[in-house]
């Protein structure tokens, strides 16, 4: 696979490893080489979703990628907003969440508009969970993730993405927000349990390593050994 990558995809990730191998030793001066990482990242990831031929190669990385920002958002929602909080404090971490999830200015645009949830616990968790338009949502990545299933011809986990996008799309958010958000809580944690158990099958059935090849002694007629 490397030998098929760009040149523009080569020079991106040298200067991500001329980046990161000038790493400041203070922590206060970390800002711009993490922002310069990042700029490395984001030049990554359009020259990927822009040139990359849509193959089975691309089906697992792009797969790869789903999985990843689907587990770590539902685990960010469960362990964030998933507990019940003082109100002044609710409301800074639903901010801080909104904006890990690069959604803030979404909500905001969508509360002025008198669209969605009103609560702002309501309508982080509908737009980071279940919005099918949110490129960050769990549900949109269940939808991604079963079209690369299908790509690299895997019918059985593409059908198994599919059940879990329907589970996000008919959980009840108003409710489970409820009680605690222990409702919440659980739901995120099945949903993120679905995608761990989706991923390890994955692993399972293409990545597995094959065992180490050993040469056995062999023994020759004149009694000399060869290995």
């Amino acid at each position: 696979m490397f030998d098929s990558l760009s040149y523009d995809i080569w020079h991106v990730l040298s200067r991500l490893g001329r980046t990161l191998s000038r790493t400041p030793k203070r922590s206060q001066q970390l800002r711009p080489t993490l922002l310069r990482a990042i700029e490395s990242l984001l030049a990554l990831g359009g020259i990927i979703a822009e040139s990359m031929v849509r193959d089975e190669s691309w089906g697992y990385l792009d797969g790869g990628m789903r999985l990843e920002r689907g587990l770590m958002t539902a685990e960010l929602l469960r362990s964030t907003l998933g507990v019940s909080l003082p109100p002044v404090v609710e409301g800074q971490v639903t901010e801080a969440v909104l904006e890990v999830g690069e959604s803030i200015i979404t909500h905001r645009r969508r509360t002025v508009a008198g669209v969605g949830p009103a609560w702002p616990v309501h309508s982080a968790v509908a737009l980071l969970l279940s919005d099918p338009s949110n490129p960050r949502s769990v549900a949109f990545q269940a939808d991604r993730l079963a079209e690369d299933f299908d790509l690299v011809g895997d019918a059985d986990l593409a059908a198994r993405t599919r059940e879990l996008g329907e589970q996000i799309a008919a959980f009840d958010i108003v409710e489970a927000c409820g009680d605690g958000r222990a409702g919440l809580a659980e739901g995120l944690q099945r949903f993120a349990d679905s995608l761990r158990s989706i991923s390890s099958e994955l692993e399972r059935r293409t990545f597995a390593r094959k065992q180490m090849q050993r040469t056995l002694p062999t023994v020759w007629a004149g009694g000399r050994k060869l290995r």
